[in-house]
Parts: structure tokens; C-alpha cells; sequence
């Protein structure tokens, strides 16, 4: 028995781009809300900040998922759990201030002031979304826990 050629199995193409160093990209258009699944995992989602609403696949341990802002938000978007998982750890902003989550936190709100640039990282262990990294330009309408 051999070793199956990449991409004829379920971890194929992951395995390609690991070992090719790239990433993954995943674009979200303004407006769209958009459902990810655990095959998503690993992916760079790419928010066109505009009203997009994005929600995460059910809590299974080992998913993870950064969401880069791509342009200036002229409306909130948002960044759900499904069902009822909730969000554990604090959003960072260069102003210095946090805000940290609280239980039943289930969505992150980007306001209008996230720029180009912000981010946050998410880990799932299983039960909750874990913030792993992040970074908005300012808390007053910046990112935030709802």
C-alpha cells in the first residue's frame, strides 16, 4: 500500500500549501453573509468591511480562522458564533484599551472606524472561540463584543 498522491485525499491540498508556505485566502464581498465550514479552517478571511457578516462553523476543536479587515468600514459588519458558543479573551486597540468578553458574548462588531489593516484571530477548543490575536486602529467604534 502507498502513500496516496496529494489531492487525492481529504487533507491533499492542505498539505500542498503547507508545505509550499502559503496561505490560504478566503474573500467575503460587502454585504454578503457568509456561513464557514471546518473546511475553512486555517483560512485568512478577507472582510470587504461593508455590512459583512460572517458566521463561524459549529465549535470543534482545532478550527481557527483570521478575519483581516480589507478596507475602511463605512457600515458595522459582524463576525458570529453559531449556535451558542461564545467568544473567551479580550479585542486589542492601539489606543491601549480592551474589550474584553463576557459570557454569552456570541458576535464581534466591527464599528466605523475599522481600517484597513485590523484583524482578529480566532482558536476553537471544542466548547468556545478563543481570541487568539488582534488589533483595531480605536476602541470608539472600533472592534467590540456583543
Amino acid at each position: 500500500m502507498s502513500i496516496p498522491f496529494y489531492g487525492q485525499n481529504k487533507d491533499g491540498d492542505n498539505l500542498q500549501y503547507a508545505a509550499d508556505g502559503k496561505v490560504r485566502f478566503k474573500s467575503i464581498a460587502a454585504g454578503v453573509h457568509a456561513q464557514l465550514s471546518a473546511d475553512d479552517s486555517g483560512s485568512i478571511v478577507k472582510l470587504a468591511a461593508n455590512s459583512t457578516e460572517v458566521t463561524l462553523p459549529p465549535a470543534e476543536e482545532g478550527l481557527n480562522f483570521t478575519f483581516l479587515f480589507a478596507t475602511h468600514a463605512t457600515a458595522i459588519c459582524k463576525v458570529n458564533t453559531a449556535a451558542a458558543d461564545d467568544f473567551v479573551g479580550s479585542l486589542n486597540a492601539q489606543t491601549g484599551t480592551a474589550d474584553i468578553a463576557v459570557d454569552g458574548d456570541v458576535s464581534i462588531n466591527t464599528g466605523t472606524a475599522t481600517v484597513a489593516g485590523d484583524y482578529v484571530s480566532v482558536a476553537c477548543d471544542g466548547t468556545d472561540w478563543f481570541i487568539m490575536d488582534s488589533m483595531s486602529s480605536v476602541t470608539s467604534s472600533g472592534m467590540v463584543f456583543a
